[in-house]
């Protein structure tokens, strides 16, 4: 029989005893960057049902809710596509329901009878996003979070180069018209006569009934006291617009979700139940 080498395991248990403490540090330290992370991941409670929006960057992904991005986008592209050509006006009327509301998918989706106005608002969008890729080009007012923060997925394309705007623009597309569920409301008639301005806004997702938003309207500039002066095209930031706002302004756009009348004894299912947000969302400017 082999004689069992003592000093071996005296070796070993001393080299266990020196490394002991190392080990219990550094499990330390993983722990600790395991239980960080934790916390700064942002909770899908509340975030848009199959969405791929994620807050990026140095914001607060609680002081802005990705779904609250897309339909502030939604209906600001809407006030920018409806300012200024009257075809997309009389399109987005005839799309209107007796309630004042369409179906966003029945507007940018792939069945879209309303062409004029998909063009013209995938015309706003592209040069949004466009912007947003290339700083330095100033286009006013516009939704605080970027659209291309909430990049889309890695796909690539064949051939290349890529449209990068694109991409990011039909990404947008089907977050608000496969994934999500939103519509376009109007509390009052919009009406283009005289010195027109209108407004967009977006369900706050909350049970606030104020939020803020945008409007747009032609300004001179550059006149005098006699007259004159060139139109420009405005875009405004606008802090509150509420039931007041609406009554003293009209011409206001709403974005807001929506829940299809898909229910198990009374309770929403589906991609678009919403649980985590307002259970009425047809009370915002009502």
């Amino acid at each position: 029989m082999r004689g069992f080498d003592f000093s071996h395991k005296l070796q070993k248990k001393n080299y266990m005893r020196k490394i002991k403490p190392i080990m219990i540090m550094i499990i330390s330290v993983i722990i600790f960057s395991c239980e960080k992370e934790n916390l700064e991941i942002p909770q899908e409670n509340g975030t848009p049902n199959g969405s791929a929006l994620l807050l990026k960057g140095g914001d607060d992904p609680s002081a802005e809710d990705p779904l609250e991005t897309m339909l502030q986008w939604t209906s600001f592209a809407a006030m920018e596509a409806l300012f200024d050509n009257p075809e997309t006006r009389l399109e987005f009327k005839a799309a209107l329901d007796a309630n004042n509301r369409v179906d966003v998918s029945d507007l940018l989706g792939s069945s879209s009878t309303t062409l004029n106005f998909k063009e013209r608002w995938m015309e706003v969008m592209y040069t949004h996003i466009w912007w947003e890729l290339n700083p330095g080009h100033p286009n006013g007012a516009k939704p605080k979070i970027p659209v291309v923060q909430n990049p889309p997925p890695p796909i690539g394309c064949f051939p290349e180069p890529c449209d990068e705007v694109q991409l990011y623009l039909d990404f947008f597309v089907s977050e608000i018209t496969i994934n999500n569920c939103i519509e376009l409301y109007m509390p009052s008639d919009l009406d283009y006569s005289g010195n027109l301005k209108l407004t967009s806004t977006a369900h706050p997702l909350t049970t606030d009934l104020a939020n803020e938003g945008f409007d747009i309207k032609m300004v001179l500039i550059g006149g005098d006291d006699s007259g004159g002066g060139t139109p420009y095209r405005v875009i405004n930031n606008v802090e509150r617009i509420n039931d007041v706002y609406v009554i003293a302004h009209g011409n206001v756009i709403v974005a807001r979700p929506f829940r299809p009348d898909v229910t198990v004894i009374g309770v929403p299912i589906g991609p678009c139940a919403y649980p985590s947000y307002p259970a009425d969302f047809t009370l915002f400017l009502n």
